[in-house]
This record gives structure tokens, C-alpha cells and sequence, in this order.
């Protein structure tokens, strides 16, 4: 291969770079496919040269002319013999100089010729690819997306705050005494208000992890929203019980009273946000399908027992009557409303529900599930055993024989079960995001 600029001979044949002058060099296809024009040629035993335009061409061969593989000579003109600066080029093996003064009168005779540069042999590499199994983990979490459970658990959580904020009841006295006594939530039950406020904030937050393909937040807002429907229902109830006792109080003095109770705009947008509840949860439903099955560990297995056993306990402890009752007091009783009765049963079905499934299945979503009820028993418990704020009810409103010397401690049953309840989501939570952090390495 020679030099397009200086016509010097590169010295190997995969070189780039002009060695001499260091201009770039051709392909080794371009410079076997197309030979570089000489400034000085031999035709018929006469130095020509290439660059004058007052020169008549020779025909070369025609490419039908030349065997399969051969490089075809070059079309070149004729020149006069007498020219000056001409520079020694090789056509078809053999030299030509002109202007020997100018060269030192050397005649460069062993030169290679573009014929005589043999063609590169085809290099073959043969790559062999191992194929191996690579574990990877791609992770599903996307950004917040606006779902339907999410925008459920928004507007039930906007409902709910309305329903804080309206009259829930209104009670008048007229007669031998005058009373307008009006009540909101917050009267009822300031522990129930808290429990309120705490399961509607972990149904939105876990909404919004389950639109993001969070398995955790897809078990907190099922679990979340359904604790609040049993929330709502019991301080539907609750307030019933609490608007009883008033009319019996003022029945019960002497004199002669008139009591009219009325409920309010309060009521109503509880039981509304009731359903709201309900249908939220029933939209968390379909995306726990799509969570992957995970081993159980010893740990998992652990806490699956020890929740399913508190889970139980938790529900048992409420049904247990106190001193004087009577289990048949948990269907009829002459000092319970029929809704409050009925809301206490609800509220202890789903704690039931939720509290075996989110133990005994043992994946992220269960474990959620779990938390949002641990949390929110947790506090009603801990709220009841304390005697903290005004009439603070135990889960499911307590036991249904009240104690009168000590009317809202719950059952030591009940007490049990929580504690055992919040002991299974730690150690189930602990699994799981262990088994998390392996996944992804």
C-alpha cells in the first residue's frame, strides 16, 4: 500500500497512518480495489506522465478483460519524454524515472507493485458466548399513579372529615327543665375520633404505595379502609348508645320532661362515608392477585401463628361479658340499642377477617393488611387501659356487661390479643423486607 500524499510504501498492511508524511492511509480494500495512480507511468517502454491534460489516454482493459480477482490496469496518458520533475513509478513490475538529475540518477527497480501486494486472507473470529444464568429483579415500582382506590380512599377520606365537623345528634328537653344538648363525634368518644383520623390517614398513604406496585401499601389500604368501615360503624352506634343514655337520664329524674333527639347531618355522612369505606376496600381487592408467591421462612411461619393466635384473642376478648352477663348479651340487651350491638359484631368480624388473613398468608400485602389493624386496635386499647379523653372506648366498644366500678377497661383477652397481634407484624415485617433486600441483592 502506498501513500495517496507522498507515494512512500507503508511498511505493513493493516497501517493507518503514513509513516513519513503521516497522512491517512486507505483501507486495505480501497487500496487493493483501486491502485493509486503513478505520477509517471511506462506505456510501451515510455515514461508518461498522469498529470498533463495536453496527453491522449490509452485505453485499458475493459473490467470484462480481467481474469476474476485481478486488479485491471489503469487508463494512462502519454507524455513527452522531456519531462522535467517526474517522479519513479512502477506499473505491472517494472520502474520508470524521468528526470535522473533531479532523483540522483537512481532508478528505483525493486519497488512492489500493486499487483504484486497479495490480498489479505479473510480472518474468521469465532466468538463463543456462555450463557448463564443471572438472576435479576426488576422492580415494578413506578411513580404515584391516580388509581381507582386511591381516588376512593381520597374522597371517603374527605367524607369522613365532613362527618367530624357536622352535628351528629341533637338533643331537646322542655318541661320542668329546658336542655338543647347538640353532639358531634368528638363527644361520643375522643378515642374513637383519633382511631377515626388514624385509619383514614394509613388507607390514603397505603393507596398511594399500592399505586406505585407496593405490595405493602396494597395489604394497608385493604386493611386500612376496612378497619375504618368498622370504625364509622361503631361510631354510628356508639352514638346511639350515647344519645340512649341522655334520653333515659332525663326519663329516669323527676319531673315531667319532653325529650326530642334528632339526628343530624353528622349521622348521615358517617353512614355514607361507611360505604365509602367499603368500596375501597373492595378496589384494593384486584391488585393482591398479582403479588408473587413468596417462601415462608421460620421467622414468617413464627409470626403467622403467634397473629392468627392474637387475632382471635382480639376478637374473643370484646364478646366476653362482665360481671353478671351473659354471651347472649352480645345479640340483646336492655341496656345496649340494637345498633350498637350490631356495629360491636361488624367491627369484631373484620378484626377476625383481617387479622387471620394478614397472619396466616405471610407475603408484604398481608403483613400491611395487619399493621393497619394492629395500629388502630393498638390505640383504642391502650387509649381504654389508660382511661385517656372523654369515654374512651375499648375495641368494639368493650365488653358488653359493663363493670360499673370500671366501665371502659377492656378484657384481659382483649389486651393479650393486641399485644400478641403487634408482636406478629414486627417479626412478619422483618421477614418480609429481609427477603426484600435479598431479592434485590
Amino acid at each position: 500500500m502506498r501513500c495517496p500524499a507522498c507515494g512512500v510504501t507503508a511498511a505493513a498492511v493493516d497501517q493507518t497512518f503514513c509513516a513519513d508524511c503521516g497522512s491517512a492511509l486507505p483501507a486495505e480494500r480501497d487500496a487493493l480495489a483501486v491502485p493509486v495512480v503513478p505520477a509517471v507511468a511506462v506505456v510501451d517502454g515510455e515514461a508518461v506522465d498522469a498529470l498533463s491534460t495536453d496527453t491522449p489516454w490509452v485505453d485499458a482493459a475493459t473490467p470484462a478483460d480481467v481474469p476474476r480477482g485481478a486488479v485491471p490496469p489503469l487508463a494512462v496518458p502519454v507524455v513527452p519524454a522531456d519531462a522535467a520533475d517526474a517522479v519513479v513509478a512502477v506499473v505491472d513490475g517494472q520502474a520508470a524515472a524521468q528526470g535522473a538529475a533531479a532523483l540522483g540518477a537512481e532508478v528505483v527497480a525493486a519497488l512492489p507493485s500493486v499487483g504484486d501486494v497479495p490480498a489479505p486472507a479473510p480472518v474468521v473470529r469465532t466468538m463463543i458466548l456462555e450463557q448463564q444464568a443471572v438472576p435479576m429483579h426488576v422492580d415494578p415500582r413506578g411513580p404515584l399513579r391516580l388509581t381507582p382506590a386511591l381516588i376512593a380512599s381520597v374522597a371517603t377520606a374527605a367524607v369522613v372529615v365532613l362527618g367530624l365537623v357536622l352535628p351528629f345528634a341533637r338533643i331537646e328537653v322542655s318541661g320542668d327543665a329546658f336542655d338543647d344538648l347538640a353532639l358531634g363525634v368528638n363527644d361520643i368518644s375522643s378515642n374513637l375520633l383519633v382511631a377515626l383520623l388514624l385509619a383514614t390517614g394509613l388507607s390514603v398513604v397505603g393507596a398511594a404505595l399500592a399505586s406505585t406496585s407496593r405490595a405493602w401499601g396494597r395489604g394497608q389500604c385493604l386493611g386500612a379502609s376496612a378497619i375504618l368501615a368498622g370504625l364509622l360503624g361503631l361510631v354510628a352506634g356508639g352514638g346511639v348508645l350515647v344519645v340512649d343514655e341522655q334520653v333515659v337520664r332525663w326519663r329516669t329524674t323527676p319531673g315531667t320532661f319532653q325529650v326530642v333527639t334528632t339526628y343530624g347531618a353528622g349521622f348521615v355522612v358517617v353512614l355514607v362515608a361507611v360505604v365509602g369505606a367499603l368500596v375501597t376496600t373492595a378496589l384494593a381487592l384486584p391488585g393482591l392477585r398479582a403479588e408473587p408467591t413468596e417462601s415462608h421462612t421460620i421467622l414468617a411461619a413464627t409470626a403467622g401463628v403467634i397473629g392468627g393466635v392474637g387475632s382471635c384473642a382480639m376478637a374473643a376478648g370484646p364478646l366476653l361479658p362482665g360481671p353478671g352477663g351473659d354471651l347472649l348479651d352480645n345479640m340483646t340487651s336492655t341496656d345496649w340499642p340494637p345498633a350498637a350491638l350490631w356495629a360491636r359484631l361488624a367491627f369484631v368480624l373484620i378484626v377476625l377477617a383481617v387479622g387471620l388473613v394478614g397472619s396466616l398468608v405471610g407475603r408484604r400485602w398481608s403483613w400491611g393488611a395487619l399493621a393497619a389493624v394492629a395500629a388502630v386496635t393498638a390505640w383504642l386499647n391502650t387509649t381504654a387501659l389508660g382511661g385517656f379523653g372523654d369515654q374512651p372506648f375499648g375495641v368494639a366498644l368493650g365488653s358488653v356487661a359493663i363493670d360499673p366500678a370500671d366501665p371502659y377497661t377492656p378484657h384481659v383477652l382483649t389486651s393479650g390479643g393486641v399485644g400478641a397481634v403487634v408482636v406478629a407484624v414486627t417479626l412478619g415485617t422483618l421477614s418480609a423486607f429481609s427477603r426484600q433486600r435479598e431479592t434485590h441483592g
